[in-house]
């Protein structure tokens, strides 16, 4: 029987395997050999014990699995979803879980467990360097705000100086932009543009309290437009997809 690891967005098999028993024994084959695991799905998959030092789950979807006294030292796991996931007593030395959703995982006993780089999204406001996030337009690059319409150009920057800095008030003036899982589960049937935006923290005008993954900024810049193809998403410039 073939084991097969799939990308979440696509469906597509990343790895195979005629080997192994099951999904567990897989992902470690698929590591073993050096394959890249982003946008991995996994979830619900038991993989407790597993040996996946070094691997490269970026953006998997790990909810729900089982990574109970897994080995996870030096693997990268940013960006992944590993919400309600079981990380009791997993080994989580030098892993980069910058940006994981971590929401209700149980990390009881974890080892080297990095609080800084896990935390929901109010721990943004502390993060150094760039962050990223995301932003549905229409396809003119345009979106309106409360009283002003916003015009968004690639490689240009926008700031709304006066942007709404209540944490209660979940949609008001300013750039509101959200995290990728968010994006995808709001927009993926729906032929509106993505685009990239980045800032740095004291670019964060608010984290509304009730948000599952929206920001608002003050500022930032435009530095690309999603990757369609990757996501499964139909390019909304494409006249054959109208």
């Amino acid at each position: 029987m073939t084991i097969e690891i799939k990308d979440r967005y696509t469906d597509r098999v990343i790895y195979s395997s005629d080997k192994a028993k099951d999904i567990k024994e897989c992902l470690e084959e698929a590591v073993k050999a050096g394959a890249n695991l982003q946008d991995a799905n996994l979830q619900d998959a038991n993989l407790q014990d597993a040996k996946l030092q070094d691997a490269n789950l970026q953006d998997a979807n790990l909810q729900g699995a089982n990574l109970q006294d897994a080995n996870l030292q030096g693997a990268n796991l940013q960006g992944a979803n590993l919400q309600d996931a079981k990380l009791q007593g997993a080994k989580l030395q030098d892993a980069n879980l910058q940006g994981a959703n971590l929401q209700d995982a149980k990390l009881q006993g974890a080892k080297d467990f990095n609080k800084y780089k896990v935390q929901p999204l109010l721990m943004l406001l502390d993060q150094p360097g760039k962050l990223r996030f995301y932003k549905a337009v229409s396809k003119d690059l345009c979106s309106p705000t409360s009283d002003t319409i916003i015009q968004y150009k690639i490689g240009g920057k926008v700031s709304v100086e006066d942007a709404n800095t209540d944490e209660y008030n979940l949609c008001a003036a300013g750039i509101n932009v959200a995290t990728l899982d968010w994006i995808l589960k709001e927009y993926r049937h729906t032929q509106v543009r993505i685009i990239v935006i980045e800032c740095t923290a004291n670019d964060i005008a608010s984290i509304p309290v009730t948000s599952d993954g929206k920001i608002r900024l003050h500022r930032g810049k435009v530095v690309a437009e999603l990757d369609y193809e990757r996501y499964g998403l139909k390019n909304p410039l494409d006249p054959t997809n109208s």
